[in-house]
């Protein structure tokens, strides 16, 4: 009988430490950002957009405002300002987060595709891939939401660039996934920009930290 009781409250024990690990759902794409080259911004997949309309090679574009992606607590708010040529663009605002810009992240973007990551945790992330030109110019960032409400930035691939490939080598950020409380980054390494014949070719793993809510980093070279 108490090797019976024994056996229950460790099943039990399990059980609620696996319903309290973090688990991060399938990420889903809520929209996109366009033509920001052209001098203005293009959206798709709004909830709504107080943007200023211009009209730039005959589009209509968006020169400032606020666009929110999705509804609810954890919409994700898009503050935008072109900025202007005399102020040499110091008035440019790019910034991802919450509906008061002081609570926000800046994010550098050209053409980027937007997704959402749930959590049963309360931690909402959003995951900005970005993209333009050549290879060299994708970029993959991964903001969030905390439980208190606060945005952060928790990876941007344009650091890592700097950190583990420098500038001596050519390199393409190619695709992302998502597995339990893992988030994996896939890139690929070239020789003087012959993107035919990667050199190297291997992943980031960030894995939640319950502890330290954040992520760890694990670099891996196939």
């Amino acid at each position: 009988m108490k090797k019976f009781f024994i056996g229950v409250v460790l099943s039990m024990l399990l059980i609620a430490n696996s319903a309290l690990a973090m688990t991060f759902q399938q990420p889903v794409e809520i929209g996109s950002i366009g033509y920001i080259n052209l001098g203005g911004f293009d959206f798709f997949g709004t909830s709504s957009n107080s943007g200023e309309p211009i009209i730039v090679r005959q589009r209509t574009l968006f020169k400032r405002g606020i666009a929110r992606f999705g509804d609810g607590n954890d919409a994700l708010y898009f503050h935008y300002n072109h900025g202007t040529i005399e102020k040499r663009y110091k008035d440019q605002i790019i910034a991802f987060g919450s509906e008061n810009i002081k609570n926000t992240v800046n994010v550098n973007i050209a053409e980027p595709r937007l997704y959402k990551i749930d959590s049963n945790q309360g931690i909402t992330l959003y995951l900005i891939k970005d993209s333009y030109d050549i290879p060299e110019d994708n970029t993959f960032t991964l903001i969030g939401r905390r439980k208190d409400g606060i945005w952060v930035k928790y990876f941007s691939t344009v650091e890592l660039t700097k950190k583990y490939f420098g500038e001596r080598q050519s390199h393409c950020w190619k695709k992302f996934s998502v597995s339990n409380d893992v988030v994996s980054i896939y890139y690929e390494l070239y020789f003087r920009g012959d993107y035919r014949n990667p050199t190297q070719r291997g992943e980031f793993r960030f894995k939640w930290d319950d502890k330290a809510q954040w992520f760890g980093i694990e670099h891996i070279v196939y």
